[in-house]
């Protein structure tokens, strides 16, 4: 990012540019907080669950037509729907989450496995089969634990689980919660058998040796050691496959006094010259049409391709971080113990219909 900032002011002298990097953990605060004083940052590297309370309370800038063409000229078709709010792109995607199934091949080979599962029951049953435990009885490895501690990872394996059996964490027309059904249920029964707070949560587990699957992006291959045999395979199965899907965007706040020129700055950072080192380096899926031919040989970049289709990103509505919370509490309550599997489902329904005003 701070070399593409130091060619473009290079070649714009009369253009400064102050970047601002914040860590992901002080991010949502510092952000709200720039938000309610009123002095947001020109250029905004935004959330996805931040993006309709932003636009619907006026907080970024529409797009210029300029913009708009370049997206529709440049980038993959994509890019439209999910920057869209109310029939408008409100800006460009920076970056694409998608998450699908993970293993360990080569570790998985030396056990003698070779055919991975492709249903989340023969999952149960393999994670059975792999457990190990250490001579003072202490779980050390098994199949693959689910994020207990991390709320934005609970909730992506979580809605991934939900949705392969069928079901949302919100009704088809986004008004209440639809967490008090029997494809709820079963993803709820499903977490608590694959997780355990005692291990290590996602991003320590894998890499850590602690699990041989897991549920994660395709820039997790540029995370575990490089000497490692990875394989990742489309999302597992309940009655489908499917995954939760969430993206990061680049906007201009409608306070910015040069919004013209912050928009070139984003025409620039989100072309393909700029953004085809980021496609290589850290294994991210392309976001425009010229990126997609660096990819059709890579057999892992090619897979998570093909698991685009089953992505389904969360509803435009207000409130996601309240109801990914209220799920979160809901997941790791379910995982100590406190609640059973339809005790958590329908706590955290009665909540979200409350947030949602029901």
């Amino acid at each position: 990012m701070t070399q593409q900032m130091e060619k473009y002011v290079a070649d714009h002298p009369n253009v400064e540019i102050v970047y601002s990097p914040v860590s992901t953990e002080e991010l949502d605060v510092k952000f709200w907080s720039m938000i309610e004083a009123g002095n947001p940052p020109d250029i905004m590297g935004i959330y996805e669950p931040w993006f309709v309370d932003l636009a619907r309370n006026g907080h970024l800038d529409p797009p210029p037509d300029w913009v708009i063409k370049d997206i529709r000229d440049t980038k993959i078709p994509f890019n439209f729907e999910a920057a869209d709010y109310r029939g408008k792109t409100m800006g460009y995607v920076q970056h694409v989450g998608l998450v699908t199934f993970v293993a360990n091949t080569g570790e998985l080979q030396k056990l003698g496995i070779t055919k991975l599962p492709e249903t989340w029951d023969e999952m149960i049953a393999l994670d059975e089969q792999l457990k190990k435990y250490d001579e003072k009885g202490t779980l050390i490895r098994r199949g693959i634990n689910l994020a207990t501690k991390n709320e934005v990872w609970i909730l992506i394996h979580f809605r991934t689980i939900l949705l392969s059996y069928g079901g949302d964490i919100l009704t088809s027309d986004l008004k209440k919660g639809a967490l008090d059904t029997p494809e709820a249920l079963r993803a709820a029964e499903i977490y608590k058998e694959l997780s355990d707070p005692k291990i290590p949560d996602v991003f320590e587990n894998f890499p850590g040796g602690f699990t041989l699957f897991d549920i994660n992006g395709e820039y997790f291959k540029a995370i575990v050691p490089a000497n490692w045999t990875i394989t990742a395979t489309i999302p597992l199965k309940g009655t489908k496959p499917a995954s939760h899907m969430y993206f990061w965007f680049w906007t201009v706040s409608s306070k910015c006094e040069n919004k013209d020129e912050a928009w070139k700055f984003l025409q620039y950072l989100s072309s393909a010259d700029q953004y085809k080192d980021i496609v290589s380096q850290i294994h991210l899926l392309p976001l425009n049409t010229a990126e997609e031919q660096m990819i059709k040989d890579d057999p892992w970049m090619q897979t998570y391709v093909e698991a685009s289709q089953y992505g389904v990103y969360f509803p435009r509505v207000p409130y996601y971080e309240r109801i990914q919370k209220t799920i979160a509490e809901a997941i790791q309550r379910m995982v100590a113990g406190e609640l059973t599997p339809k005790e958590a489902m329908l706590w955290a329904n009665d909540r979200i219909d409350a947030i949602m005003g029901v």
